[in-house]
């Protein structure tokens, strides 16, 4: 029996799974690529593993890449807040 890949993922868990760094992944949160974090517990963030899937897959398909496209679940001041918590 082969094992499962974790569904939650830390941010340097989901950066890996992006291909990207984990400074890169949480300004693309930051900026409403990706979506939100879940918070488990008191400071445990994650990302749903499914959820990035989805994210990618409409990123491919609306061929665009950069910060405010459609994926964009947040506004300003709360992404510029997600991103301090992050880095807590």
């Amino acid at each position: 029996m082969s094992e499962l890949p974790p569904r939650f993922l830390r941010a340097d868990q989901a950066a890996a799974y992006l291909g990207v760094s984990a400074d890169t992944f949480r300004a693309e949160v930051a900026a409403g690529m990706w979506p939100p974090p879940i918070r488990r517990g008191s400071r445990t963030l994650t990302w749903d593993r499914l959820a990035l899937d989805k994210a990618a897959d409409a990123l491919m398909l609306s061929g665009r890449t950069e910060a405010g496209s459609p994926l964009d679940p947040l506004k300003a001041a709360e992404a510029k807040a997600m991103a301090a918590a992050m880095r807590d």
